[in-house]
């Protein structure tokens, strides 16, 4: 119900982060774009997702980052690189913290998840 109510601001926030994965994400400048202040942004990702904003920013990165470490031969610092990460060790630290794996043990498992369904 929370979502629907606002299903266009959540919208409007995975997009701005989509167009700048590669950025860190300046949280007053994502306010200031979706036209709300960080208080309020804040308090609607809260209600909707349960998340603070700034780990709501970071699910959808690391969304993006099993994508394409399932999907994409790319290295660990490359995907950390298109992220917005000057250090491999911070976004792997951090992908860990989110997901409860490396992101080489998530790659290894999605491989072998893969093979499974395929019956190699």
């Amino acid at each position: 119900m929370l979502f629907r109510k606002h299903e266009k601001i959540m919208e409007e926030v995975g997009r701005y982060v989509e167009s700048h994965l590669h950025e860190k994400c300046n949280i007053h400048e994502l306010a200031h774009h979706i036209g709300y202040s960080v208080k309020q942004l804040h308090r609607i990702i809260k209600e909707t997702t349960d998340q603070s904003l700034s780990d709501y920013i970071l699910t959808i990165k690391v969304d993006k980052a099993k994508i394409w470490l399932e999907e994409t031969d790319m290295t660990i610092s490359e995907i950390a690189s298109l992220l917005g990460y000057d250090y491999a060790g911070h976004f792997s630290r951090m992908f860990r913290r989110m997901v409860d794996s490396s992101p080489m043990d998530y790659r290894k498992n999605s491989i072998k998840q893969i093979k499974s369904l395929n019956g190699k």
